[in-house]
């Protein structure tokens, strides 16, 4: 016997047999535009990128609206269309930015030396020698302002 509340405090005072079964788990969406592995596994000898790294690529995650980051990004959007109600500022959602930027994009745009730490293969996947799996969404910023 067990009743579990929100708050998973649980005590004893329901029996297992009064729980209704639940449905089937819902089917997860389908994979964003950029899911195609085959992109990321080019035969060239910088290529770093494993098979599993590039399952996961182009998953969409924060399209979900009950995954953390989906949740995240709607409050950031929220947010930001709440100033725009206030103030008659639009503010533009860049949104499924394509994965694969160059090394231009990525690191030299920002400033970030040649010789730091995060260009390395081990902290960064290489497609080939100029064109890399971003590291962070600010590699499209240079192209949007």
């Amino acid at each position: 016997q067990l009743r579990c509340n929100h708050l998973s405090r649980c005590s004893t005072a329901a029996t297992f047999s009064t729980l209704k079964p639940t449905a089937a788990a819902p089917q997860a969406p389908p994979l964003g535009k950029y899911a195609v592995p085959s992109r990321y596994l080019q035969p060239h000898p910088s290529n770093n990128i494993t098979p599993h790294i590039a399952s996961l690529v182009g998953r969409d995650l924060h399209l979900r609206p009950s995954h953390p980051i989906g949740i995240i990004r709607s409050k950031i959007q929220e947010y930001f269309a709440s100033l725009s109600t206030d103030n008659n500022t639009t503010y533009t959602i860049f949104d499924a930015e394509d994965p694969i930027v160059t090394a231009q994009q990525c690191f030299d745009d920002l400033l970030i030396p040649p010789d730091h730490p995060g260009r390395a293969p081990s902290d960064t996947y290489y497609v080939t020698d100029t064109r890399l799996l971003r590291t962070h969404t600010s590699a499209h910023q240079s192209q949007h302002l």
